[in-house]
């Protein structure tokens, strides 16, 4: 056999897709402008898809481009050392065609074709989004001073990957070992990956997963440079990377197709139309909820799970508890504790672990006000939002101080990305719970207790919250409230006695996001503004915009914060994966 690629894996589900750096590196592209290209991908036959012929009781899906509406996506990602600094460049063909049949009721995938056009891309800097026009020069050849083009693209135009040997993991020998291997894969994909004029035979570990008639197949390549004659773009004083990392992702149902064309609108809309802004964010926002959801499939299909069958956890291994930590640049390191929840199998409910206490001030503070990057670079995250612009006014105008008490006032957009922060800033995926598991918890914990004075023991709501004088300057005050009374205060978190798994202020306190967003996104537990006799099991605030920032001060209303309904905060969580050495 030729040389070997290796794989790194990324995962698009059915009716919803993701790169490999997720719903961001998404957001990213979109924004990018497609080289032009004068060609066109070839296309397959496809009644003879590698060499395949379908038969009657077999599926085929024919591939295009998922910024199209289509249902594959293709990345790429390298880097180069350019005077003494690194530079890390992402981006995904923008053309490309192909097929790929399999038989959803035997649940066996017979053949896969997939050609991409070379000139055509999407690129971005990962440090200096978006892409500077010296990436198209250096994968083209067209810099100044001159550049030699990564490959051949005018002799060689397509890059293709043709398969019809699928081999099930326990067919491939226990001892074979394949570098970048997802935890978890369940195939081994065997046919012939050709770029720049050369062909290498290649075998590729990959998750495949039919879900009734749908199929979720994700596969990548570690391409070497050397072994496909690529030149990687000469630039006086630049090493580039010999490694390409490509990822590719398809859905056999591919109803995300509304994702493209309404953040493309919202782009052409925002300056002409900002009274409607408000409104395209909130699609946006219900988008990039399937987004998520498609991570919980890709950590489900990473764990080895079938359809509704729970992934195989041995929680007595598990450890009771771990310790994480947030860092700021020239601060200390915050540290911050999660907790297990063993989970409940007929429920569905895999184990997780739930942060003990509310995120707070000091853990979330420098990241909302930006305190630890350059003005330029939050300015971009803002727009693509990664990060919050600042709360109106300032935050300690809330009177309920910082520091230890929870971190407050914040959309549930900005509560997603602070998690999508934290998750790249460790190395673990750290979430909003669903309301399952927040549920779980709370009932694992003890439930409610049963009459108000234990509750108010264990829990900061409206009757027993601490209280200082209303402030009539407060930009924050509320304004329904009669000015004559005290302005109520949340309590620094773990002021009460946790429950039996170790959690505090699950009850009262800041009221939680949780992650579900089919029908609305709200929040769950109470809070402590809340009277005590208006709480009940099934408590929750769904988020209005008009409603929760009525009064706020500026037009378009913020997307981050909200002024009127301020006491809603961050409970994480955390997947039992590649957990911290205590």
């Amino acid at each position: 056999m030729g040389a070997k690629t290796n794989v790194v894996i990324g995962a698009m589900a059915a009716g919803g897709l993701l790169l490999g750096g997720g719903s961001v590196a998404y957001q990213v592209v979109m924004n990018q402008q497609a080289h032009e290209v004068e060609g066109e991908s070839s296309t397959v036959d496809l009644s003879n898809v590698a060499g395949y012929a379908p038969q009657a009781s077999d599926k085929t899906l024919e591939l295009s481009h998922a910024l199209t509406g289509g249902n594959t996506m293709i990345v790429w990602h390298t880097g180069k050392v350019l005077g003494g600094a690194r530079h890390d460049y992402n981006g995904t063909w923008s053309q490309l065609t192909g097929a790929v049949v399999y038989d959803p009721a035997a649940g066996v995938l017979k053949a896969l074709d997939v050609r991409v056009l070379l000139e055509g891309f999407i690129g971005y800097a990962d440090e200096h989004p978006p892409a500077p026009s010296g990436l198209t020069n250096t994968v083209l050849g067209q810099g100044i001073p001159p550049t030699e083009p990564w490959w051949d693209y005018k002799t060689h135009p397509e890059a293709t990957l043709v398969a019809s040997e699928f081999v099930a993991r326990a067919d491939v020998p226990a001892d074979a070992a394949y570098a970048n291997a997802p935890e978890g894969w369940t195939h081994l994909v065997r046919g012939t990956f050709q770029l720049n004029g050369v062909s290498n035979e290649v075998e590729i570990p990959a998750v495949v997963e039919f879900i009734g008639e749908e199929l979720v197949l994700s596969v990548g390549f570690t391409v070497s440079r050397e072994a496909y004659n690529v030149e990687g773009g000469s630039v006086p004083g630049s090493v580039v990377d010999d490694l390409v990392n490509i990822r590719a992702t398809i859905a056999s149902s591919a109803k995300e197709d509304i994702v493209v064309a309404t953040l493309s609108r919202y782009g052409e809309m925002l300056a002409a139309q900002e009274q409607q802004i408000t409104r395209l964010e909130g699609q946006a926002d219900q988008l990039r909820a399937l987004l998520d959801r498609v991570d919980g499939i890709e950590s489900r299909l990473a764990s080895g799970a079938t359809g509704s069958q729970m992934p195989a956890v041995d929680v007595a291994a598990l450890p009771a508890k771990f310790t994480d930590t947030v860092t700021y640049p020239n601060k200390p390191s915050i540290p911050f504790e999660m907790v297990l929840v063993p989970g409940d199998a007929a429920a569905g409910i895999a184990p997780f672990y739930m942060s003990s206490h509310e995120v707070t001030w000091d853990m979330f503070y420098d990241w909302a006000y930006r305190t630890d990057i350059d003005p330029n670079t939050a300015a971009e995250l803002e727009n693509q939002d990664l990060r919050p612009s600042t709360l109106y006014g300032d935050s300690d105008q809330l009177k309920i101080g910082l520091g230890d008490r929870p971190a407050i006032s914040m959309s549930w957009r900005t509560a997603q990305a602070f998690c999508k922060w934290l998750s790249e800033e460790t190395g673990r995926r750290y979430r909003l719970p669903t309301e399952a598991e927040w549920r779980l918890a709370l009932e694992l914990g003890g439930g409610i207790p049963g009459d108000p004075a234990s509750i108010l023991s264990t829990a900061t709501f409206g009757d027993n919250a601490g209280t200082q004088a209303s402030d009539p300057n407060d930009p924050f005050a509320d304004p329904f409230a009669d000015p004559t009374d005290a302005l109520k205060l949340s309590s620094p978190v773990g002021s009460h006695p946790a429950n039996a798994l170790g959690i505090y202020d699950l009850l009262g306190n800041a009221a939680e996001w949780v992650a579900d967003a089919g029908s609305g996104r709200y929040v769950v537990g109470g809070h402590f503004m809340l009277p005590l006799d208006q709480f009940t099991a099934d408590w929750k605030s769904v988020e209005d915009q008009d409603v929760w920032n009525e009064t706020y001060p500026q037009k378009p209303n913020s997307r981050f914060w909200y002024r009127d309904h301020y006491y809603q905060g961050i409970r994480l969580v955390c997947d039992p994966v590649n957990l911290p050495e205590e």
